[in-house]
């Protein structure tokens, strides 16, 4: 028997993520040598100048696949490249297509990135589609307050906030086919009280008068009587949701995307829950007892888990 901790062990896990580091190091390299040489000089900027820099657009949902455009458009920008969007592969099919650009059209953001255009052929010499190993590579560090700046200032002009409205506040509760039941998605779980727990910590002693709207849709391994205290909405478009959450005052994220891309966008706070996309500088992390409150309901709910 192999025991945990032995020099073997640790000598193989060692050599395992030494793989996995040299793999993701090696695509890394590539793509920032391509970029050295064409940026080394006056022949090399002058290449540079003239090259145009692809990310390959993402077939999975909506808040993954424009969470990536941002991320390469915010890369391109940091290295003083020329972004051309997100193409797509021929003879691929983009079931979401659609959505992706209605969701860009919300947040005003049509004629940054759309149209989707097919990618640059491999003979192309005046175009280089980027790994995304590269532009993912510091997660949302990439994410600056020079480019935030920048990604706003492209937007289209939303309508004025009224001055009178009480403080609105969104809240995300990711549902549907993430459930405390299937292993392979347990961790993105955020039970109905992790919801509870922020709103009665983090935000009615403040603003007990609050607006609070929890966003989520009908398929949920818990119900929503728990939460029928707040005004439920499981009918609107995609669109109408990420325009309710890029306005709101204070913005409940769950471990998804399609929170995490209108929280971007968003200029009031932010209550982030931690999962593999680090968050913004000025969001605020969800305390680390709510966390561990949050995780021993999970454990509950597996058990009720059919088998």
């Amino acid at each position: 028997m192999i025991v945990l901790g032995t020099p073997f062990v640790l000598a193989f896990l060692s050599m395992v993520n030494t793989y996995r580091e040299t793999f993701t190091d090696k695509e890394v390299r590539r793509q920032r040598s391509l970029l050295f040489q064409a940026s080394s000089g006056t022949e090399g900027s002058e290449k540079a100048n003239n090259l145009t820099y692809y990310s390959i657009l993402r077939k999975d949902r909506s808040g993954a696949a424009i969470h990536d455009i941002l991320v390469a458009h915010a890369y391109c920008s940091a290295n003083g490249l020329r972004y051309g969007g997100a193409c797509q592969k021929v003879d691929t099919s983009y079931t979401f297509q659609s959505a992706h650009e209605n969701l860009l059209r919300t947040l005003g953001l049509e004629d940054t990135f759309l149209p989707f255009g097919p990618c640059p052929s491999e003979s192309d010499s005046s175009a280089i589609i980027l790994e995304r190993e590269t532009y993912f590579a510091t997660d949302s560090a990439i994410l600056t307050k020079g480019w935030l700046s920048e990604i706003k200032s492209l937007r289209r002009p939303s309508p004025p906030r009224p001055s009178d409205r009480p403080v609105q506040v969104a809240v995300h509760v990711r549902r549907g086919d993430v459930t405390p039941c299937q292993s392979n998605v347990v961790f993105r779980y955020l039970p109905n009280t992790h919801f509870q727990r922020i709103i009665e910590t983090r935000v009615l002693p403040k603003h007990p008068n609050a607006n609070i709207t929890i966003y989520s849709v009908h398929k949920s391994f818990e119900d929503w009587e728990s939460l029928s205290g707040y005004q439920l909405d499981l009918h609107s478009s995609a669109m109408d949701v990420w325009d309710s959450m890029v306005n709101a005052d204070i913005l409940i994220l769950s471990k998804s995307s399609f929170s995490f891309v209108p929280a971007i966008f968003n200029t009031g706070r932010v209550i982030y829950a931690p999962f593999w996309h680090k968050p913004l500088p000025t969001w605020e992390s969800t305390p680390d007892y709510i966390l561990a409150e949050s995780q021993a309901e999970v454990e509950r709910l597996r058990h009720l888990c059919p088998e």
